[in-house]
């Protein structure tokens, strides 16, 4: 984990970010998920959103990463159906393990990273074609503390996605194409 004291002071952002996500999501309480226990995560919390903007889906929102000393934060969306009352634990899993490997890594995430974890298997979901990752600026949060903090969205992707990104410059037509099915990049 990153030590705030060698980076420079940025403002608190949380307060910022429940204030849009309350503009977001106005007068809907979140469904919040935090580690359990003993735990080696920079994230303490994550809320998450019943969204109807787009198609239905739950958007993920993380706090604590720019507590820590980044400049970012992680978000994620996941297509949520009628009767599902609930998200998926595997979307808070997912966000946790991420903010595990910034930790032990010491690597800052950026947009148009592609993140292909080892996991056979996402953490707590049911089988699925989801291998790698790619982040994008979250469409419809904007910087923090005066551009200071991004808000990350993770974008799922299948392994044959993951193969087009042969380059750096793959991204960009990438996430055109599956802006086409999903102007919000809903996993």
């Amino acid at each position: 984990m990153a030590d705030s004291s060698d980076s420079p002071r940025r403002p608190a952002v949380l307060p910022e970010l429940e204030r849009r996500l309350a503009e977001l999501y106005p007068g809907r309480a979140p469904h919040d998920a935090a580690p359990s226990g003993t735990h080696d995560y920079p994230i303490d919390l994550i809320r998450v959103h019943a969204s109807g903007h787009g198609a239905p889906h739950w958007h993920h929102v993380s706090y604590g990463l720019s507590e820590s000393g980044h400049d970012f934060e992680l978000t994620l969306r996941l297509a949520r159906t009628a009767t599902e009352r609930e998200p998926p634990r595997w979307g808070a899993a997912v966000l946790l393990e991420l903010s595990r490997y910034v930790a032990e890594s010491g690597r800052a995430l950026h947009a148009d990273d592609h993140l292909a974890p080892r996991w056979r298997d996402l953490p707590g979901a049911e089988p699925t074609e989801i291998r790698a990752f790619v982040l994008v600026p979250d469409p419809e949060l904007p910087a923090l503390g005066q551009g200071q903090v991004a808000l990350l969205q993770v974008v799922g992707i299948t392994t044959d996605e993951s193969a087009l990104l042969d380059s750096p410059a793959a991204v960009v037509p990438l996430l055109a194409a599956l802006r086409e099915r999903s102007p919000l990049l809903i996993t």
